[in-house]
């Protein structure tokens, strides 16, 4: 069965519903998303590498986590889902950074950008292995390299989502 996102207008408001498979091949329809941030206590960041059978961007490095809002929910909701979902992860504290439009060649899409810190060392990561190949923590400057060198090693829209979060973060 399909999942169900709320469309929204460039104001972000919700006008109506449609199907992920409707939202990720028609560039007009928007609809949310959320990356979620996790922090260890060395500040370095997990890195996810997508599982080869994601629909997706397969096999690529992504945030920590990254979730659609399903219809209803609102963003810190979606957040503290994906986190759970995907990482078995329960964020005491989801610190916000802000929010971006990402225009791609076949989806529009709102994603709210937060993070979080986690004292779990990756061998205490129980990750969702449907959605998550691999994970590692990765330094704020490693992630600078790759994506100055190798940018298509992650998924669109790291790059952007990395500047935000560093405005943020770096404060």
């Amino acid at each position: 069965m399909s999942e169900i996102f709320d469309l929204v207008n460039e104001k972000d408001e919700v006008i109506g519903q449609a199907s992920r498979e409707e939202c990720h091949t028609d560039k007009s329809l928007f609809h949310r998303g959320v990356f979620i941030i996790v922090l260890n206590n060395k500040n370095e960041i997990l890195i996810q590498k997508r599982s080869k059978d994601k629909d997706l961007y397969p096999s690529l490095l992504d945030f920590s986590v990254g979730e659609h809002l399903k219809s209803g929910e609102n963003y810190e909701q979606a957040a503290r889902r994906g986190l759970k979902e995907e990482l078995n992860i329960e964020a005491e504290k989801l610190t916000y950074v802000g929010k971006i439009l990402f225009r791609q060649r076949d989806e529009t899409e709102f994603d709210a950008i937060y993070f979080t810190k986690s004292n779990k060392e990756i061998d205490e990561i129980e990750f969702q292995k449907e959605e998550i190949e691999s994970l590692k923590f990765m330094t704020i400057d490693q992630i600078r390299e790759i994506l100055k060198n190798n940018e298509e090693l992650f998924v669109p829209k790291i790059k952007e989502v990395f500047d935000e979060f560093l405005k943020v973060y770096e404060k």
